[in-house]
């Protein structure tokens, strides 16, 4: 059963705390971002959801999920990737303060010392990004981290107008090497894991991700998941994992290939059907992600790679405060 407590409110807002994931949000939030909170990312952990309201008339502004780890301590999110306030474009910034001040108090309240919040990128919403970033600097956070962020702006030119001639070459190999790409229905989430995993294994890299979150992930229905997979007959050679954030965003999650494949960069040729299932989708925008190694440290050959295939650069933040208890 889901707890319900109004925890802070003035004459013009209120809050609400949700004290485990709810599927109730309001449509008008909800919609906004589809790939959000999950029931079950890993054992030990908390989940408290937070929503602001307008009192005359009656309507929700924002949100937040706030998880409580172990390991990580007290972030939003865990285990996705982005998290943070989620508001309509018409929520005022004195409410947005508001609602930050009522997760540092519940924070505070089981004695959290500190909150992490990594944002989405500034072109989901890059007005809203910039005021979003005003609340939490205005709020006393610090940036922690500045990404490096890269997405496809979707439009109703053929994949290949956007390549460079490198990667055409390279999608021009793997069209004569007739290798089939098509969305995956029949794997199950542990053989997709296990593939992705040995694929970054050969490159000495470990997954960012547990099994069992990757499993929730996948199987959570409002996620939106699509896999794509490049085969070479009936074998397997490359994947993707997609989650459809919104009506106007999808975001590409852990592309991975086989070693022996290199030469082909078969992964070119899986971001051009991604790349037309935006376009059938009308999906706007294709996130790519940021680019880092098994370090945590910019890669320059895979920032190289997305510019080479279109990507356009962009900001992801994630801010931290520390609590005085």
């Amino acid at each position: 059963m889901i707890k319900i407590e109004k925890i802070q409110s003035n004459n013009k807002f209120s809050i609400k705390l949700f004290d485990k994931y709810t599927s109730i949000l309001p449509t008008s939030l909800s919609s906004k971002y589809t790939y959000s909170a999950n029931r079950s990312l890993t054992a030990n952990t908390q989940l408290f959801t937070l929503v602001l309201y307008q009192k005359k008339p009656l309507k929700a502004l924002a949100f937040i999920h706030i998880w409580y780890s172990p390991i990580h301590g007290w972030v939003s999110p865990l285990a996705l990737p982005f998290g943070g306030i989620i508001s309509l474009t018409s929520c005022p910034k004195k409410a947005l303060l508001l609602l930050l001040q009522a997760v540092e108090l519940q924070v505070m309240k089981h004695k959290g010392k500190q909150i992490t919040i990594t944002t989405s990128p500034s072109c989901y919403a890059p007005d809203q990004h910039e005021k979003l970033k005003a609340t939490y600097l205005a709020a006393q956070f610090k940036y922690h981290q500045i990404y490096l962020n890269h997405h496809i702006a979707i439009n109703p030119l053929p994949f290949e107008n956007l390549l460079s001639r490198t990667e055409k070459s390279r999608l021009r190999k793997c069209e004569e090497a007739q290798f089939l790409v098509q969305i995956i229905s029949n794997l199950s989430c542990r053989t997709i894991y296990d593939f992705i995993s040995s694929c970054r294994l050969q490159k000495n890299y470990s997954m960012p991700i547990s099994y069992k979150a990757f499993e929730a992930i996948c199987l959570a229905p409002s996620q939106h998941i699509t896999v794509f997979g490049a085969f070479e007959n009936d074998h397997l050679i490359a994947i993707s994992v997609t989650a459809r954030v919104n009506s106007r965003v999808l975001y590409n999650y852990l592309p991975a290939y086989a070693q022996k494949y290199a030469a082909y960069s078969p992964i070119v040729f899986l971001m051009r059907k991604i790349y037309e299932y935006c376009q059938e989708e009308k999906v706007k925008i294709l996130d790519l992600g940021i680019s880092l190694d098994h370090l945590g440290k910019e890669k320059p050959s895979l920032i190289r790679f997305k510019k080479n295939i279109g990507g356009i650069p962009s900001e992801k933040i994630t801010y931290i405060k520390h609590l005085d208890i």
